[in-house]
């Protein structure tokens, strides 16, 4: 038997889904903004270190030089995303949420690897004797608040692609009837508008109705 995905109307089962998920977006602008401006931080400071000749090993220096350039680019590539995320939440395109909904399946993929390898490393060097009752319970701790990042991510990512399929089926539909001619107009958000005139359909039916004659008279030929 197979299960389908389940589509949420609601975000957090109590409020709307387009506006819950913009006030996350927004939330995530908030976070990525605070890691930007402390990340930063700690790359002027290391670099003001290096050049006011402080003694510290080249190595380190170079080590903390390169996990900062790491980190900062990753929440800044993040607070791009979010906002493009935030401006096709705005603006109803979906899909401008399509691209920060492929982003975030990327992510949730890399955090899974990251959590593995993570455990792989810990699981080789576990060793009961070297291992305190508070290093057991931080470990739980960490491993634990990894499996919710995760639970959070997967949710969020059911919700965006919630919000594609309602603005995929939401399509837009007008009739225009006019004196000289009649129109029929259907709109979408990801397809171009298809424009169906009385007079295509006069012509399409004149075409049936030569054909069905050339087809009588065939007939009564035989």
């Amino acid at each position: 038997m197979k299960g389908e995905i389940p589509v949420c109307t609601r975000c957090c089962f109590c409020l709307p889904l387009r506006r819950g998920l913009l006030a996350w977006g927004y939330l995530k602008l908030i976070v990525d903004t605070l890691y930007i401006a402390f990340v930063s931080d700690s790359l002027l400071e290391t670099i003001l270190y290096s050049l006011n000749g402080i003694n510290r090993p080249s190595g380190l220096l170079y080590s903390e030089l390169t996990v900062a350039l790491i980190l900062l680019s990753l929440f800044l590539t993040d607070f791009v995303a979010t906002t493009i995320f935030v401006v096709g939440g705005h603006t109803k395109n979906a899909t401008l949420i399509r691209v920060f909904y492929i982003f975030s399946i990327s992510i949730f993929v890399s955090t899974i690897l990251l959590i593995a390898l993570l455990f792989s490393l810990t699981v080789s060097d576990l060793s009961l004797q070297s291992f305190t009752p508070y290093e057991w319970l931080n470990l739980v701790v960490s491993y634990s608040a990894g499996f919710a990042i995760l639970v959070i991510q997967c949710y969020f990512i059911l919700l965006q692609r919630s919000e594609i399929i309602k603005l995929t089926k939401n399509c837009q539909f007008s009739f225009v009837n006019h004196a000289a001619e009649a129109a029929c107009t259907m709109r979408c958000p990801d397809e171009e508008a298809i424009h169906v005139t009385q007079a295509e359909m006069k012509t399409e039916r004149e075409t049936k109705d030569e054909q069905n004659e050339s087809r009588k008279l065939n007939e009564g030929n035989e």
